[in-house]
Protein backbone atom coordinates (compact mmCIF):
# COMPACT_ATOMS: atom_id res chain seq x y z
CA UNK A 1 0.00 0.00 0.00
CA UNK A 2 1.79 3.13 -1.18
CA UNK A 3 0.80 6.43 0.40
CA UNK A 4 -0.50 7.97 -2.83
CA UNK A 5 -2.98 5.18 -3.43
CA UNK A 6 -3.83 5.06 0.27
CA UNK A 7 -4.64 8.78 0.19
CA UNK A 8 -7.05 8.27 -2.69
CA UNK A 9 -8.77 5.25 -1.19
CA UNK A 10 -9.10 6.70 2.32
CA UNK A 11 -10.48 9.93 0.88
CA UNK A 12 -13.09 8.03 -1.14
CA UNK A 13 -13.98 5.90 1.88
CA UNK A 14 -14.15 8.98 4.09
CA UNK A 15 -16.62 10.75 1.82
CA UNK A 16 -19.22 8.07 2.58
CA UNK A 17 -19.71 9.79 5.97
CA UNK A 18 -21.17 12.87 4.31
CA UNK A 19 -24.84 13.35 5.19
CA UNK A 20 -24.62 10.97 8.17
CA UNK A 21 -26.65 13.22 10.50
CA UNK A 22 -29.41 14.10 8.02
CA UNK A 23 -32.79 12.84 9.26
CA UNK A 24 -34.67 13.10 5.97
CA UNK A 25 -35.49 9.92 4.08
CA UNK A 26 -35.83 8.82 0.46
CA UNK A 27 -34.49 10.96 -2.35
CA UNK A 28 -33.96 14.11 -0.23
CA UNK A 29 -31.60 12.21 2.06
CA UNK A 30 -29.79 10.45 -0.80
CA UNK A 31 -29.37 13.80 -2.55
CA UNK A 32 -27.73 15.36 0.51
CA UNK A 33 -25.22 12.53 0.62
CA UNK A 34 -24.65 12.77 -3.14
CA UNK A 35 -24.07 16.51 -2.84
CA UNK A 36 -21.46 15.90 -0.17
CA UNK A 37 -19.70 13.21 -2.19
CA UNK A 38 -19.65 15.32 -5.35
CA UNK A 39 -18.34 18.30 -3.39
CA UNK A 40 -15.49 16.16 -2.06
CA UNK A 41 -14.69 14.71 -5.48
CA UNK A 42 -14.33 18.23 -6.81
CA UNK A 43 -12.38 19.82 -3.96
CA UNK A 44 -10.22 17.31 -2.01
CA UNK A 45 -6.71 17.07 -3.41
CA UNK A 46 -6.13 13.31 -3.75
CA UNK A 47 -9.33 12.79 -5.75
CA UNK A 48 -10.01 16.23 -7.22
CA UNK A 49 -11.48 16.13 -10.72
CA UNK A 50 -10.38 12.54 -11.38
CA UNK A 51 -13.47 10.50 -10.44
CA UNK A 52 -17.05 10.33 -11.67
CA UNK A 53 -19.96 9.14 -9.56
CA UNK A 54 -21.53 6.22 -11.46
CA UNK A 55 -23.74 4.41 -8.91
CA UNK A 56 -25.37 5.62 -5.71
CA UNK A 57 -24.88 6.91 -3.13
CA UNK A 58 -27.35 4.59 -1.42
CA UNK A 59 -28.18 4.37 2.26
CA UNK A 60 -30.25 2.05 4.41
CA UNK A 61 -32.26 2.79 7.53
CA UNK A 62 -34.24 0.62 9.93
CA UNK A 63 -38.03 1.01 10.05
CA UNK A 64 -37.99 3.09 13.25
CA UNK A 65 -34.49 4.55 13.00
CA UNK A 66 -33.88 8.29 12.83
CA UNK A 67 -30.51 8.05 11.08
CA UNK A 68 -29.23 5.76 8.36
CA UNK A 69 -26.92 2.88 9.26
CA UNK A 70 -25.18 2.05 5.96
CA UNK A 71 -24.01 3.92 2.89
CA UNK A 72 -22.21 2.97 -0.32
CA UNK A 73 -21.39 4.48 -3.70
CA UNK A 74 -19.27 3.68 -6.77
CA UNK A 75 -16.99 6.04 -8.67
CA UNK A 76 -15.05 5.47 -11.89
CA UNK A 77 -11.59 6.88 -12.53
CA UNK A 78 -11.35 9.31 -15.44
CA UNK A 79 -7.72 8.54 -16.25
CA UNK A 80 -6.21 5.10 -16.87
CA UNK A 81 -6.48 2.49 -15.45
CA UNK A 82 -10.14 3.64 -15.13
CA UNK A 83 -10.65 1.83 -11.86
CA UNK A 84 -14.05 1.51 -10.22
CA UNK A 85 -14.01 2.10 -6.46
CA UNK A 86 -16.81 0.76 -4.28
CA UNK A 87 -16.72 2.96 -1.18
CA UNK A 88 -18.39 1.71 2.01
CA UNK A 89 -19.22 3.80 5.06
CA UNK A 90 -18.13 2.92 8.58
CA UNK A 91 -20.31 3.29 11.67
CA UNK A 92 -22.74 6.19 11.74
CA UNK A 93 -21.74 7.73 15.10
CA UNK A 94 -25.28 8.94 15.85
CA UNK A 95 -27.15 5.76 14.92
CA UNK A 96 -27.84 3.51 17.90
CA UNK A 97 -29.05 0.71 15.63
CA UNK A 98 -25.79 0.84 13.69
CA UNK A 99 -23.72 0.46 16.86
CA UNK A 100 -25.88 -2.40 18.10
CA UNK A 101 -26.26 -4.35 14.86
CA UNK A 102 -23.47 -3.04 12.65
CA UNK A 103 -20.62 -3.28 15.15
CA UNK A 104 -21.40 -5.13 18.35
CA UNK A 105 -23.36 -8.20 17.28
CA UNK A 106 -20.40 -10.51 17.65
CA UNK A 107 -21.75 -13.19 19.97
CA UNK A 108 -22.77 -15.37 17.05
CA UNK A 109 -21.43 -16.08 13.57
CA UNK A 110 -22.83 -16.82 10.10
CA UNK A 111 -21.15 -19.35 7.75
CA UNK A 112 -19.49 -17.97 4.62
CA UNK A 113 -21.71 -19.41 1.85
CA UNK A 114 -18.97 -20.18 -0.68
CA UNK A 115 -16.94 -22.48 1.52
CA UNK A 116 -18.93 -24.29 4.22
CA UNK A 117 -16.35 -27.10 4.64
CA UNK A 118 -13.48 -24.82 5.68
CA UNK A 119 -15.37 -23.29 8.58
CA UNK A 120 -15.12 -19.70 7.35
CA UNK A 121 -17.67 -17.52 9.12
CA UNK A 122 -18.57 -13.85 9.56
CA UNK A 123 -19.66 -12.13 12.73
CA UNK A 124 -23.40 -11.48 12.75
CA UNK A 125 -22.70 -7.75 12.40
CA UNK A 126 -20.56 -8.25 9.30
CA UNK A 127 -23.06 -10.70 7.79
CA UNK A 128 -26.00 -8.35 8.30
CA UNK A 129 -23.96 -5.43 6.96
CA UNK A 130 -22.88 -7.37 3.87
CA UNK A 131 -26.44 -8.53 3.15
CA UNK A 132 -27.60 -4.92 3.47
CA UNK A 133 -25.02 -3.74 0.93
CA UNK A 134 -25.83 -6.59 -1.45
CA UNK A 135 -29.52 -5.62 -1.42
CA UNK A 136 -29.01 -1.89 -2.06
CA UNK A 137 -30.38 -0.50 -5.31
CA UNK A 138 -29.48 2.84 -6.85
CA UNK A 139 -31.42 4.97 -9.35
CA UNK A 140 -29.76 6.28 -12.48
CA UNK A 141 -26.97 8.70 -11.57
CA UNK A 142 -28.16 11.22 -14.16
CA UNK A 143 -31.39 11.77 -12.25
CA UNK A 144 -29.48 12.15 -8.97
CA UNK A 145 -27.11 14.69 -10.50
CA UNK A 146 -30.03 16.67 -11.89
CA UNK A 147 -31.68 16.89 -8.46
CA UNK A 148 -28.43 17.76 -6.68
CA UNK A 149 -27.88 20.63 -9.10
CA UNK A 150 -30.99 22.31 -7.69
CA UNK A 151 -29.90 22.10 -4.03
CA UNK A 152 -28.48 25.10 -2.17
CA UNK A 153 -24.73 24.99 -1.47
CA UNK A 154 -23.72 22.60 1.29
CA UNK A 155 -22.76 24.10 4.63
CA UNK A 156 -19.76 23.02 6.70
CA UNK A 157 -19.33 22.67 10.46
CA UNK A 158 -16.20 23.88 12.20
CA UNK A 159 -13.67 21.17 13.03
CA UNK A 160 -13.79 21.85 16.77
CA UNK A 161 -17.56 21.37 16.75
CA UNK A 162 -17.15 18.06 14.97
CA UNK A 163 -14.64 16.88 17.59
CA UNK A 164 -17.03 17.76 20.41
CA UNK A 165 -19.85 16.01 18.57
CA UNK A 166 -17.88 12.80 18.06
CA UNK A 167 -16.69 12.84 21.66
CA UNK A 168 -20.33 12.79 22.76
CA UNK A 169 -21.04 10.02 20.27
CA UNK A 170 -18.23 7.81 21.55
CA UNK A 171 -19.46 8.20 25.13
CA UNK A 172 -22.92 7.22 23.92
CA UNK A 173 -21.46 4.22 22.09
CA UNK A 174 -19.47 3.09 25.13
CA UNK A 175 -22.74 2.80 27.07
CA UNK A 176 -24.26 0.70 24.30
CA UNK A 177 -21.16 -1.52 24.22
CA UNK A 178 -21.36 -2.22 27.94
CA UNK A 179 -25.07 -2.98 27.73
CA UNK A 180 -24.91 -5.41 24.84
CA UNK A 181 -21.84 -7.29 25.99
CA UNK A 182 -23.12 -7.74 29.53
CA UNK A 183 -26.68 -8.69 28.64
CA UNK A 184 -26.70 -10.30 25.19
CA UNK A 185 -25.70 -13.93 25.50
CA UNK A 186 -24.72 -16.10 22.50
CA UNK A 187 -27.94 -18.12 22.69
CA UNK A 188 -30.08 -15.01 22.52
CA UNK A 189 -28.06 -13.66 19.61
CA UNK A 190 -28.37 -16.85 17.63
CA UNK A 191 -32.14 -16.89 18.05
CA UNK A 192 -32.42 -13.30 16.90
CA UNK A 193 -30.39 -13.41 13.70
CA UNK A 194 -32.45 -13.03 10.52
CA UNK A 195 -32.30 -15.40 7.57
CA UNK A 196 -29.58 -14.07 5.26
CA UNK A 197 -28.82 -14.87 1.64
CA UNK A 198 -25.18 -13.91 1.12
CA UNK A 199 -25.17 -15.27 -2.44
CA UNK A 200 -27.63 -12.99 -4.27
CA UNK A 201 -28.12 -13.42 -8.01
CA UNK A 202 -28.08 -10.91 -10.81
CA UNK A 203 -31.29 -8.99 -11.40
CA UNK A 204 -33.32 -9.98 -14.44
CA UNK A 205 -32.66 -7.81 -17.51
CA UNK A 206 -35.07 -4.88 -17.68
CA UNK A 207 -36.41 -3.28 -20.87
CA UNK A 208 -35.24 0.11 -19.58
CA UNK A 209 -32.59 1.14 -17.04
CA UNK A 210 -33.96 0.59 -13.56
CA UNK A 211 -32.49 0.72 -10.06
CA UNK A 212 -29.73 -1.92 -10.24
CA UNK A 213 -28.08 -3.56 -7.27
CA UNK A 214 -24.29 -3.52 -7.12
CA UNK A 215 -23.79 -6.93 -8.73
CA UNK A 216 -26.07 -6.10 -11.66
CA UNK A 217 -24.47 -2.68 -12.08
CA UNK A 218 -20.98 -4.19 -12.26
CA UNK A 219 -22.15 -6.70 -14.86
CA UNK A 220 -23.54 -3.85 -16.95
CA UNK A 221 -20.21 -2.01 -16.65
CA UNK A 222 -18.30 -5.19 -17.52
CA UNK A 223 -20.44 -5.82 -20.59
CA UNK A 224 -19.89 -2.27 -21.83
CA UNK A 225 -16.18 -1.90 -21.06
CA UNK A 226 -13.62 -2.65 -23.80
CA UNK A 227 -11.25 -4.11 -21.20
CA UNK A 228 -11.58 -6.11 -18.02
CA UNK A 229 -12.79 -4.14 -15.01
CA UNK A 230 -10.50 -3.15 -12.17
CA UNK A 231 -12.63 -3.04 -9.00
CA UNK A 232 -11.36 -1.67 -5.69
CA UNK A 233 -13.43 -1.91 -2.50
CA UNK A 234 -12.52 0.65 0.18
CA UNK A 235 -13.80 1.26 3.68
CA UNK A 236 -12.87 2.74 7.05
CA UNK A 237 -13.79 1.44 10.54
CA UNK A 238 -16.88 -0.76 10.19
CA UNK A 239 -16.34 -0.22 6.47
CA UNK A 240 -12.85 -1.66 6.98
CA UNK A 241 -14.46 -4.92 8.07
CA UNK A 242 -17.13 -4.89 5.38
CA UNK A 243 -14.68 -4.05 2.58
CA UNK A 244 -12.81 -7.40 2.61
CA UNK A 245 -16.13 -9.26 3.00
CA UNK A 246 -17.64 -7.48 0.00
CA UNK A 247 -14.42 -7.78 -2.04
CA UNK A 248 -14.24 -11.51 -1.31
CA UNK A 249 -17.90 -11.89 -2.30
CA UNK A 250 -17.24 -10.13 -5.63
CA UNK A 251 -14.21 -12.35 -6.24
CA UNK A 252 -16.14 -15.51 -5.39
CA UNK A 253 -19.11 -14.49 -7.53
CA UNK A 254 -16.79 -13.47 -10.39
CA UNK A 255 -15.33 -16.96 -10.57
CA UNK A 256 -18.55 -18.78 -9.70
CA UNK A 257 -19.83 -21.60 -11.82
CA UNK A 258 -23.35 -20.21 -11.42
CA UNK A 259 -24.22 -17.94 -14.34
CA UNK A 260 -26.85 -16.23 -12.19
CA UNK A 261 -24.17 -14.54 -10.06
CA UNK A 262 -21.21 -14.29 -12.47
CA UNK A 263 -20.89 -10.55 -13.17
CA UNK A 264 -17.45 -10.63 -14.83
CA UNK A 265 -18.42 -11.33 -18.42
CA UNK A 266 -14.82 -11.24 -19.69
CA UNK A 267 -13.56 -13.57 -16.97
CA UNK A 268 -10.50 -11.47 -16.17
CA UNK A 269 -11.66 -8.66 -13.89
CA UNK A 270 -9.45 -7.78 -10.92
CA UNK A 271 -10.93 -7.25 -7.46
CA UNK A 272 -8.86 -5.64 -4.72
CA UNK A 273 -9.47 -4.13 -1.31
CA UNK A 274 -8.18 -1.25 0.81
CA UNK A 275 -9.25 -1.48 4.45
CA UNK A 276 -8.52 1.19 7.04
CA UNK A 277 -8.96 0.89 10.82
CA UNK A 278 -11.13 -2.20 10.52
CA UNK A 279 -12.13 -4.67 13.23
CA UNK A 280 -12.18 -8.38 12.39
CA UNK A 281 -14.93 -9.27 9.89
CA UNK A 282 -14.93 -12.95 10.79
CA UNK A 283 -13.05 -15.93 12.18
CA UNK A 284 -9.56 -17.21 11.43
CA UNK A 285 -10.80 -19.43 8.59
CA UNK A 286 -12.44 -16.43 6.94
CA UNK A 287 -9.27 -14.36 7.40
CA UNK A 288 -7.24 -17.12 5.77
CA UNK A 289 -9.70 -17.26 2.87
CA UNK A 290 -9.35 -13.51 2.27
CA UNK A 291 -5.57 -13.88 2.21
CA UNK A 292 -5.75 -16.89 -0.11
CA UNK A 293 -8.29 -15.50 -2.58
CA UNK A 294 -7.17 -11.86 -2.72
CA UNK A 295 -3.49 -12.13 -1.80
CA UNK A 296 -1.58 -8.89 -2.28
CA UNK A 297 -4.76 -7.31 -3.62
CA UNK A 298 -5.89 -7.06 0.01
CA UNK A 299 -4.31 -4.15 1.88
CA UNK A 300 -5.10 -3.11 5.45
CA UNK A 301 -3.68 0.01 7.12
CA UNK A 302 -3.78 -0.46 10.89
CA UNK A 303 -2.83 1.83 13.77
CA UNK A 304 -1.61 -0.28 16.70
CA UNK A 305 -2.97 2.37 19.08
CA UNK A 306 -6.46 2.26 17.52
CA UNK A 307 -8.85 0.42 19.84
CA UNK A 308 -11.20 -0.51 16.98
CA UNK A 309 -8.55 -2.60 15.21
CA UNK A 310 -8.14 -4.68 18.39
CA UNK A 311 -11.71 -5.99 18.13
CA UNK A 312 -12.59 -8.88 18.11
CA UNK A 313 -9.47 -11.03 18.17
CA UNK A 314 -9.04 -12.40 21.69
CA UNK A 315 -5.39 -11.52 22.34
CA UNK A 316 -5.83 -8.13 20.68
CA UNK A 317 -8.88 -7.36 22.81
CA UNK A 318 -6.96 -8.12 25.99
CA UNK A 319 -4.27 -5.60 25.00
CA UNK A 320 -6.75 -2.67 24.92
CA UNK A 321 -6.49 -1.63 28.60
CA UNK A 322 -2.75 -1.01 28.14
CA UNK A 323 -2.97 1.11 24.99
CA UNK A 324 -3.27 4.54 26.66
CA UNK A 325 -1.77 3.87 30.09
CA UNK A 326 -3.96 4.92 33.02
CA UNK A 327 -6.48 6.45 30.61
CA UNK A 328 -7.42 3.02 29.22
CA UNK A 329 -6.69 0.87 32.29
CA UNK A 330 -10.24 1.48 33.57
CA UNK A 331 -11.51 -0.63 30.63
CA UNK A 332 -9.89 -3.78 31.97
CA UNK A 333 -12.99 -5.33 33.65
CA UNK A 334 -15.20 -4.62 30.63
CA UNK A 335 -12.64 -5.93 28.16
CA UNK A 336 -12.20 -9.13 30.17
CA UNK A 337 -15.96 -9.65 30.04
CA UNK A 338 -16.14 -9.04 26.28
CA UNK A 339 -13.14 -11.28 25.59
CA UNK A 340 -14.68 -14.12 27.57
CA UNK A 341 -17.84 -13.90 25.44
CA UNK A 342 -16.18 -13.82 22.02
CA UNK A 343 -13.12 -16.02 22.55
CA UNK A 344 -14.97 -19.15 21.40
CA UNK A 345 -15.62 -17.70 17.94
CA UNK A 346 -11.94 -17.39 17.00
CA UNK A 347 -12.10 -13.95 15.39
CA UNK A 348 -8.89 -12.98 13.60
CA UNK A 349 -7.43 -10.36 11.31
CA UNK A 350 -5.97 -11.42 7.98
CA UNK A 351 -2.25 -11.38 8.87
CA UNK A 352 -0.77 -10.93 5.41
CA UNK A 353 -0.50 -7.57 3.69
CA UNK A 354 -1.23 -5.53 6.81
CA UNK A 355 0.70 -2.30 7.13
CA UNK A 356 0.92 -1.27 10.77
CA UNK A 357 2.07 1.92 12.43
CA UNK A 358 2.02 3.30 15.95
CA UNK A 359 0.08 6.54 16.38
CA UNK A 360 1.57 9.14 18.70
CA UNK A 361 -0.33 9.47 21.97
CA UNK A 362 0.46 13.13 22.58
CA UNK A 363 -0.09 14.73 25.94
CA UNK A 364 -3.19 15.79 27.78
CA UNK A 365 -5.75 14.09 25.57
CA UNK A 366 -8.63 12.67 27.61
CA UNK A 367 -9.65 9.12 26.74
CA UNK A 368 -12.48 10.00 24.34
CA UNK A 369 -10.36 12.46 22.36
CA UNK A 370 -7.51 9.96 22.27
CA UNK A 371 -9.87 7.26 20.97
CA UNK A 372 -11.10 9.48 18.15
CA UNK A 373 -7.62 10.74 17.26
CA UNK A 374 -6.16 7.24 16.97
CA UNK A 375 -9.13 5.96 14.97
CA UNK A 376 -9.28 8.82 12.50
CA UNK A 377 -6.76 11.65 12.53
CA UNK A 378 -3.75 9.37 13.08
CA UNK A 379 -4.41 7.66 9.74
CA UNK A 380 -4.57 10.99 7.95
CA UNK A 381 -1.27 11.97 9.52
CA UNK A 382 0.38 8.66 8.69
CA UNK A 383 -0.30 8.78 4.94
CA UNK A 384 0.19 12.53 4.50
CA UNK A 385 -3.41 13.70 4.16
CA UNK A 386 -3.18 15.92 7.26
CA UNK A 387 -0.04 17.57 5.90
CA UNK A 388 -2.06 18.34 2.77
CA UNK A 389 -4.73 20.10 4.83
CA UNK A 390 -7.31 17.28 5.00
CA UNK A 391 -8.69 16.44 8.42
CA UNK A 392 -11.48 14.23 9.75
CA UNK A 393 -14.00 17.05 9.67
CA UNK A 394 -13.62 17.23 5.89
CA UNK A 395 -15.18 13.80 5.60
CA UNK A 396 -18.09 14.31 7.95
CA UNK A 397 -19.18 17.84 7.00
Amino acid sequence: MNDTDAQVMLTLAGLTYRGFADIRSGEPHADILAQGVLDGLGTLGPVKDNWDLVWGPVTSRGPRAVFDSSAMYVVRERRPPHRHVVAIRGTNPVSASDWLLGDLWVTTTVPWPYAPPDGAALSASTAVGLATLQAMRAPAVASTLARVATLPPATRMAEHSMTEFLEHSKQFAAGILETIQSRLQPGEAARGIPTLDLRPTLSAPAPAPGDPDLLTFLKTESDAAPDALNIVVAGHSKGGALAPALALWLEEARASGAAAERWDTKGSAQVSCYAFAGPTPGNAAFAARVGRMLGARYQHLRNAKDIVTHAWQDDELRAIPGLYGVRSKVLDPLIRLIASQVQQFGYAQTPAFVRSFVGGLGRGRPFGVQFIHQHMEAYLEQIGLAAGGIHAADFFF
